[in-house]
């Protein structure tokens, strides 16, 4: 706690913080403008509509997709310019002061995330993430959502595990339909995991129809994951598709 204390200490230092929005220093997200952030409702994953918890409907269930969704926030406005960022610019340290802030909303509204905080310090959970291709891994220099992965997993007093790897590179899913985006995604990630694995949270920054982290989901249950949960800081609204 002390190191990471420090650490961010001389980060703040050397590389002062400045609101996105409107550039005061001393917040990535001032609290005048986190007014422009705007909390999203849980869902099922499958269908998009409505559901307590983020629990999969029992009408959309099917053996290998996702039991649930948490999402934090909605992927607009000053939410989206700091994934962003995070993605493209590697400003890692606007990630922890996000950690920061979903750790409050949670702990407002600890009935909302309840199956999501039991499962995570559940100690046969396993956390891992979707993983970007190693070409562009080398590009970029890191992968954001195992960098979200490994404070997520801390939360739970856990490390996280890489389970599966990106086998071919595809095309952003943003720039496609919904039979482009299936196709584009499909068979794309292999098991790599050498645990036996029953319950699984699997991480990523943002969701947007759910073909990406389902795809993954089908992987995971094929080898061995009886329950997997998907966890993203944002979640796009009103795109959602339902089961093939």
């Amino acid at each position: 706690m002390k190191k990471k204390f420090l650490t961010s200490w001389l980060l703040d230092i050397l590389f002062p913080r400045f609101c996105i929005k409107c550039k005061k220093e001393g917040l990535y997200i001032c609290n005048e403008c986190s007014i422009f952030t705007s909390e999203t409702q849980p869902v099922c994953p499958l269908c998009g509509l409505a559901s307590k918890f983020g629990k999969t409907h029992k009408n959309c269930y099917t053996p290998q997709c996702l039991d649930g969704l948490t999402s934090i926030w909605d992927y607009e406005n000053i939410i989206k310019d700091a994934l962003h960022i995070i993605k493209y610019q590697g400003k890692f340290h606007i990630l922890e002061e996000l950690i920061e802030r979903l750790i409050s909303i949670m702990t407002k509204n600890p009935e909302s995330f309840s199956k999501f905080v039991t499962l995570l310090t559940d100690e046969n959970t396993i956390i891992t993430f979707v993983p970007i291709h190693k070409s562009k891994k080398r590009q970029r220099g890191f992968d954001q959502a195992e960098l979200l992965a490994d404070h997520i997993a801390t939360l739970g007093n856990k490390k996280p595990i890489k389970l599966l790897e990106r086998t071919k590179q595809t095309q952003s899913q943003f720039e496609l339909n919904k039979k482009e985006r299936l196709n584009n995604i499909k068979n794309a990630f292999s098991f790599i995991g050498k645990e036996n694995i029953k319950k699984v949270i699997i991480v990523d920054d943002i969701w947007t129809s759910g073909a990406t982290m389902q795809e993954c989901c089908r992987v995971l249950k094929e080898n061995g994951a009886t329950k997997v949960w998907g966890f993203t800081l944002a979640k796009v609204q009103n795109v959602y598709y339902p089961k093939s």
